[in-house]
């Protein structure tokens, strides 16, 4: 199974704020369907910890945005991190990122 790591809210001082993706229709009501998250991927054999291979397997979940430096530098084989762009609000997002 691929966990995915995700961020919460964030308070400074009293305030509480949220990162988001720039959209030229920006609503403050609305949350943007589109999400920035790291996703593992366990128990892969060491050949594909490859930029080409790690944003070839993110195409199925979103788009690519970026690769752990450990995880392109063979630093950590337990598992890959990678950033995908995932869209929330597409149906039964879990069976394009669960292995059997």
């Amino acid at each position: 199974m691929i966990a995915t790591l995700a961020t919460d809210s964030h308070i400074i001082g009293t305030s509480m704020f949220r990162m988001t993706r720039w959209a030229n229709d920006f609503k403050f009501e609305k949350d943007s369907p589109i999400v920035a998250t790291w996703i593992k991927l366990p128990r892969l054999p060491f050949y594909y910890f490859t930029l080409p291979y790690l944003e070839r397997t993110c195409n199925y979940i979103g788009k690519h945005l970026r690769a752990d430096e450990k995880s392109i530098n063979l630093q950590n084989l337990i598992h890959a991190r990678i950033c995908v762009d995932v869209d929330v609000s597409v149906p039964n997002l879990d069976w394009r990122i669960t292995r059997k």
